[in-house]
């Protein structure tokens, strides 16, 4: 091969503080320099041609398969198990490969739309194998050269004005209290949860805070890394949300799941961050899930995603337009199985 050598949010005084002063970091670009693709992480638009797999096997999909199935979850997030060498899914149409490959939100990405048809209708197997260990990233690469390679995928940029949300530093060089630079030390990223971690609500596993979260840090902070996580809220009727180093294309790219339109990050924060947020959903930044979960048992004291953030996270959203570079997919074929 030559490789070279995961459809968010939280009360300030209902999470941990932390004891040192909110956290110097660098000031954003301006809009006018902003040039995040719709819907896509940046680090998913260049492709190094030689990330590829040794071995491919891509078959239609036994249409009795009630359960689609992957070894390696079909979500944001960098942190996955079994063999890291090692792709195995069963039973999912291609949008879905292509969600995974260019790191979009699988539901309401109107990117997506731009495929044929029989791109979320028919089903395939895929299974495949690197000369080494990959990160989730790198096999994310690898299956875009994939894409291309078998299914004569041909992704192609244009440029629309839309209405965005930005995200963007609520005070110049400062970040909330609930949000931190990741540290190497304390506990450390490998150590197991003492409960089954859950997505984020609206994910596959998803659970709104309810039931047990996984450890947390000493300091109120998620066991797991590289991943978001749903936690148990400190207050009923709310939703609790952490991650634990975690960079902002990540923490984006989960937040536009609810959201009616791109978010584009303008915060120029470029490390890896530790935070937890708790709020009340709604339909504006949670969807349909959101919206039912506040109409049903929602804290009508608790705060929304708009003051949440920049109360807890130093963060805030701002209703803009812009103009972004959107990806579309409608130049792809059919493979020749094997």
């Amino acid at each position: 091969m030559g490789l070279p050598a995961r459809s968010f949010f939280f009360a300030p005084c209902a999470l941990v503080l932390l004891a040192a002063a909110a956290a110097q970091v660098p000031a954003g670009p301006s809009p006018a320099e902003a040039s995040v693709p719709y819907g896509i992480s940046p680090s998913a638009v260049d492709t190094p041609k030689d990330w590829t797999f040794d071995v491919v096997s891509i078959k239609r999909s036994d249409p009795n398969i009630r359960r689609p199935y992957s070894n390696v979850p079909l979500t944001a997030g960098e942190r996955f198990s079994e063999d890291a060498s090692y792709f195995s899914a069963r039973g999912y149409p291609l949008e879905r490969y292509v969600a995974f490959a260019y790191d979009m939100d699988p539901n309401p990405d109107p990117q997506l739309k731009t495929l044929p048809d029989w791109a979320n209708s028919e089903r395939w197997d895929i299974e495949a194998r690197a000369s080494r260990p990959v990160s989730k990233n790198e096999m994310r690469a690898m299956m875009r050269n994939l894409l291309a390679d078998r299914f004569k995928l041909r992704p192609h940029f244009t440029v629309r004005n839309l209405s965005v949300y930005t995200i963007s530093l609520a005070k110049p060089g400062q970040l909330g209290p609930q949000m931190r630079p990741h540290e190497d030390e304390g506990l450390p990223c490998d150590a197991p949860p003492a409960a089954p971690a859950t997505a984020a609500p609206g994910g596959s596993g998803g659970g709104g805070g309810r039931g047990r979260g996984p450890r947390a840090t000493p300091d109120g902070f998620p066991a797991g890394c590289g991943e978001l996580l749903s936690l148990t809220p400190k207050l009923p009727g709310r939703w609790r949300l952490g991650g634990r180093n975690i960079t902002m294309d990540l923490f984006v790219v989960t937040l536009r799941g609810g959201m009616d339109r791109p978010v584009i990050d303008l915060t120029g924060l470029t490390g890896r961050y530790d935070w937890v947020l708790e709020y009340v959903p709604d339909g504006a930044t949670d969807g349909a899930i959101g919206a039912r979960f506040a109409a049903s048992q929602g804290d009508p004291t608790g705060p929304r995603m708009w003051t949440a953030l920049p109360a807890q996270l130093g963060l805030k959203l701002t209703s803009t337009h812009m103009k972004v570079r959107f990806l579309n997919l409608d130049q792809i074929q059919r493979p020749t199985v094997n």
